[in-house]
């Protein structure tokens, strides 16, 4: 981690110790309500989030909540792994 990033997670989470889960949560809401609903508005608003996120390794609980939504989004974006047809005959390594 270059020492920007570092600095930058250091004052983040000194600032989610400061605002609390209330204020984290206050944050990620004023993020989605400014969202204007362009690609390009998305991409900032995820950013925006990332460093709400970060705010969030204040607080044990609230980096679980962080964590468990990560995750569930890792899940959406994981590609299922296809199903042999029952048409095409597989030798039983290929199962």
């Amino acid at each position: 981690m270059s020492l920007p990033r570092l600095e930058w997670a250091k004052q983040l989470k000194a600032t989610g110790a400061e605002i609390g889960r209330e204020g984290m949560s206050q944050r990620v809401i004023a993020a989605v309500d400014e969202f204007t609903g362009s690609y390009k508005g998305a991409m900032r608003l995820a950013g925006r989030l990332k460093a709400i996120a970060q705010m969030a390794n204040a607080d044990v609980y609230w980096q679980e909540q962080v964590d468990h939504g990560f995750m569930q989004e890792l899940r959406s974006v994981e590609k299922p792994r296809p199903t042999p047809s029952p048409y095409i005959a597989h030798d039983e390594a290929d199962v």
